[in-house]
């Protein structure tokens, strides 16, 4: 035998060995051998993570991308950017459910670069590409994926360990350090919340195909020696370059891919901790009050459900039609915490009465002409049912916004009217102190001020308060809180409540938080 033969041979035979015994260990014991060594071992290692969980990976690859090369790009790029987090990633004992997201993020990044190179296609192939209906089992596989991603994580660990993976309850019991009944209990209500949210999507799943695991026939599928020996190798490469992602190493799409994903895990990471520091340093400002919400949203999303070991029923539960619950919590939103991150959370798991509820309280911040005519009739009267709530609407309105409000002060004379149009743009009764009106001008984001003879060191320490922002944006509170709890949810309703918003006044914080929210969302509904 040659020695080159024999080198090759010799090679495989460790190889052999070494899977053997890898076989019996954990994903953890798995993913720190890979890390710690570069060796075959290492390779090994490897290999017996992509061959447990690849068939996973690919079916939410291909459940997302319906071309088969996309889909190994995908495939690809998910377990390098696992090779790229090895050395520091925490899993309890499997991998599966930090795979399948990354698998469907890396996918729906996929699948998003796909549509843009469509745009440059003409426009008859676009127009047949459009024409073309996906079967119904492609279309239902895709949306259980994207709910899948947006259960709660210990809900979202049974059901990606039996029904994707395919382990039994006990085998799943087994990863998770928990008694078998407790994953029986997380998959059924696992099933329940899959079943109620991909109803509110419009597909209806019939009871045993939840029952029965979603890797079997048809969206079964083997991943190919080829598409293993590929992905291994080049993770093998990667590791040796200690991460780096060099020429040659992979195509540019899985490159790309790649880059993307763990662009998004840092841009993730470091809002976190950007919000933990403004929160702390400057508590009420509105982009802290939009990243905490989003904080509390993303952290604590399972914090509304029992956490107890069984999962035992809770003994009291509002009623999900109970519209006064719905008010109490849209009142505790505007307070301090933790009466505002509980009514979120309450909120947010209770989507198809909350969207709704909200698109009956947020409404874009437009004051057009008309309309602020009327309201500065109804300012006018004597009689307080009709002038409170004007007065209330054009409170809301920042004090920058309410330009419109100083010109038309001249002609209302001192009249109940004026004095009102003066506690909108003050955030304050204007006879509060001695008597004296205060007026304040918005000014390049400040505020200038006249007032009458005996006012004047009140209005120049209540300017500097209100420059901090401390009494405009608090009567925003609620409205950011409550967009951030609408791109959290991510549905087609929810989507068109913040484009609507977004449509307000440039100025408004209302407003950006609702642009820039479904610009994240681009219009892709959850």
């Amino acid at each position: 035998m040659a020695r080159g033969d024999q080198g090759i041979v010799l090679r495989q035979l460790n190889m052999l060995f070494s899977m053997g015994a890898d076989g019996g260990l954990t994903d953890t014991q798995l993913l720190e051998r890979f890390s710690s060594r570069r060796d075959h071992a290492a390779e090994s290692a490897f290999r017996v993570l992509v061959e447990r969980h690849g068939p996973m990976v690919l079916r939410v690859c291909r459940a997302v991308l319906r071309d088969p090369h996309d889909a190994q790009d995908a495939f690809q790029a998910t377990f390098l950017v696992l090779v790229q987090r090895a050395g520091s990633l925490w899993v309890r004992d499997s991998l599966a459910p930090w795979l399948h997201q990354v698998a469907y993020r890396t996918a729906s990044g996929a699948r998003s670069a796909a549509a843009r190179r469509r745009r440059h296609e003409l426009r008859a192939a676009e127009f047949t590409s459009r024409s073309a209906h996906p079967g119904d089992h492609d279309d239902l596989a895709g949306a259980v994926h994207d709910e899948v991603g947006r259960l709660p994580e210990r809900f979202r660990e049974a059901v990606v360990l039996c029904l994707l993976e395919g382990l039994t309850p006990e085998q799943a019991a087994r990863h998770l350090g928990c008694p078998v009944g407790t994953v029986h209990s997380r998959l059924a209500r696992g099933r329940e919340r899959l079943r109620g949210r991909l109803a509110r999507r419009g597909v209806a799943v019939p009871i045993g195909l939840l029952a029965a695991p979603l890797g079997s026939a048809p969206t079964q599928v083997a991943v190919s020696a080829e598409l293993l020996q590929t992905t291994i190798s080049a993770a093998v490469r990667v590791a040796a370059a200690k991460g780096a992602i060099t020429t040659g190493t992979v195509s540019a799409q899985v490159a790309a891919l790649i880059e993307g994903e763990l662009s998004m895990m840092a841009l993730v990471k470091l809002k976190w901790v950007a919000v933990a520091f403004l929160v702390a340093l400057l508590g009420i400002s509105a982009a802290g009050i939009r990243g905490a919400t989003a904080t509390v949203l993303q952290s604590q999303a399972s914090a509304d459900e029992p956490r107890s070991d069984d999962d035992s029923p809770p003994t009291t539960r509002v009623p999900v039609t109970d519209h006064q619950a719905m008010e109490n919590w849209w009142t505790e939103l505007e307070k301090d915490e933790p009466e505002a991150s509980r009514a979120l959370l309450k909120l947010a798991d209770r989507p198809a009465d909350t969207v709704p509820f909200l698109k009956g309280k947020l409404k874009p911040l437009i004051l057009d002409g008309n309309r602020l005519k009327e309201l500065l009739v109804k300012l006018g009267s004597m009689d307080e049912n009709d002038w409170r709530p004007a007065f209330a609407e054009l409170e809301y309105f920042d004090p920058r916004l309410a330009v419109e409000l100083e010109t038309l002060m001249t002609d209302v004379g001192e009249s109940p009217t004026r004095q009102r149009i003066v506690a909108v743009l003050g955030g304050h009764p204007a006879d509060t102190f001695e008597g004296k009106a205060v007026i304040l001008r918005p000014v390049d984001g400040g505020f200038n001020f006249f007032v009458t003879p005996g006012g004047a060191w009140w209005a120049e320490h209540d300017v500097a308060r209100i420059n901090r922002g401390q009494v405009t944006k608090k009567k925003w509170i609620r409205a950011v809180r409550a967009i951030a709890l609408l791109e959290h949810l991510g549905t087609p309703e929810a989507v068109a409540i913040l484009k609507e918003m977004a449509t307000g006044h440039p100025l408004a914080q209302p407003t950006r938080a609702a642009k820039q929210a479904s610009e994240k969302l681009g219009g892709n509904a959850r």
